[in-house]
């Protein structure tokens, strides 16, 4: 339903954003006060990157979807938006490591390393 289509909006927007990708890692290491700017991302290889049909990309957005309704890892999500006092940067620069334990089996059902790097082929490959 609506809600259902919420979540895909909102999880697509997300991959858009790179949010559960690897570009976050400077993120967190960036001392507080100064500009945080994204790192550069992986060079990935054109001949070697993965390509999705938009049904297969639809449908392992689907994946992503069902895995993030999970309760216990909306509650840490909660509980790390708390803990880093909304804090948009840390928030980002942690979510990635909070998520990446759901991704791996949907990474590698889909024939992605189950790695931050395989994150970020499956993101490119959605995009």
């Amino acid at each position: 339903g609506e809600e259902e289509a919420v979540s895909r909006r909102m999880l697509g927007r997300s991959l858009e954003l790179g949010v559960f990708g690897g570009d976050r890692e400077a993120l967190q290491d960036a001392p507080k006060g100064e500009s945080k700017k994204r790192p550069k991302p992986l060079k990935l290889s054109e001949d070697t990157r993965k390509k999705l049909t938009v049904a297969g990309a639809m449908e392992l957005l689907g994946d992503l979807t069902e895995a993030y309704r999970d309760t216990g890892f909306q509650m840490q999500v909660f509980k790390l938006a708390r803990d880093v006092k909304m804090d948009k940067h840390e928030f980002l620069a942690n979510l990635k490591k909070l998520a990446l334990p759901l991704q791996q089996p949907i990474l590698q059902k889909w024939g992605f390393d189950p790695t931050p790097e395989g994150v970020q082929e499956m993101t490119r490959a959605v995009a």
